[in-house]
């Protein structure tokens, strides 16, 4: 599947790849910031374990014994790995995630129909207006990927675009 945003010389297009269990198993965007990235799940399941940037590993995710996603893991340049531990709403919203000290890293909020923005603190707090920056954290609304590059929360081979 391929998406479009822009025109011109400022245009972007995103590739996904899917496999057969409609997962995203590759997301490729084209311009000037253009990378690739890779993920790995576990097993036949939908539980994500990594990204990977361009070959790099970017983020790696553990997991609770019931399957909810306990902690990321940032791999920084020079090695350096940087965990956050997500707090999450009962029916999974990503509310916040916190640093291996306790503090606040980031927190998000939500209406009844998805993210907004506006409740958006730390990390993952919107930039100014076309700013085109990286997620800290890729999960938000009911432990949806969030892409805010491309303002959408996919799930598998669906995706919903956000106002």
């Amino acid at each position: 599947m391929k998406t479009r945003s822009g025109s011109g010389g400022s245009a972007v297009t995103t590739t996904y790849v899917f496999d057969p269990f409609h997962r995203t198993v590759s997301q490729t965007t084209s311009g000037t910031a253009g990378r690739t990235t890779a993920f790995t799940y576990l097993g036949l399941d939908i539980t994500l374990l990594r990204e990977t940037v361009d070959g790099k590993t970017d983020k790696d995710y553990q997991y609770l014994a019931g399957g909810q996603r306990a902690t990321q893991i940032k791999h920084k340049d020079g090695g350096v790995k940087e965990y956050s531990q997500y707090v999450t709403s009962p029916r999974g919203d990503v509310e916040a995630i916190t640093k291996d000290d306790g503090r606040t890293r980031s927190t998000y909020g939500y209406t009844a129909y998805g993210s907004d923005t506006s409740q958006m603190t730390g990390e993952d707090k919107p930039g100014a207006e076309g700013e085109q920056k990286d997620d800290y954290n890729s999960f938000r609304f009911n432990s949806s990927r969030w892409t805010a590059r491309r303002a959408r929360t996919t799930w598998g081979s669906a995706t919903t675009t956000r106002a």
